[in-house]
């Protein structure tokens, strides 16, 4: 019972360590054969993460393409999305405005006169 405690114990240990130095915490003690080991480790970890999303987003692609279908729905259809906003007249009722700057500008020279001054 106390060898399983104290192998469990190591274990734990081990894990810590390493753990820290997943998030960058006790590399200093590192060799330089360790770091590449612990960057391959960090490189490998990415890859299974970036094809389990991968895989995710393609099931709901899969799943959602799916929905439309059995709606009898093209799911690649470019609707007209004026008309899904709520403007069937292609917008015509919104009135166009202008903002008026609050300040003037000053690269027109018009602003605070100019006082001639010169880059270099």
């Amino acid at each position: 019972m106390q060898e399983n405690l104290r192998k469990q114990k190591e274990i734990n240990m081990k894990l810590r360590k390493e753990i820290r130095q997943r998030i960058g915490e006790g590399l200093d003690d590192l060799t330089f054969e360790e770091l590449r080991g612990l960057e391959q480790d960090l490189d490998g970890s990415i890859k299974v993460v970036r094809d389990r999303k991968l895989r995710n987003l393609q099931e709901t692609h899969t799943h959602l393409v799916r929905e439309f279908e059995a709606r009898g729905e093209d799911p690649y259809y470019e609707a007209d999305y004026e008309s899904l906003l709520g403007m069937p007249n292609g917008g015509g009722h919104l009135l166009p405005y202008r903002l008026q700057p609050s300040q003037p500008n000053l690269q027109d020279g018009d602003g605070y006169g100019s006082y001639n001054l010169r880059l270099g």
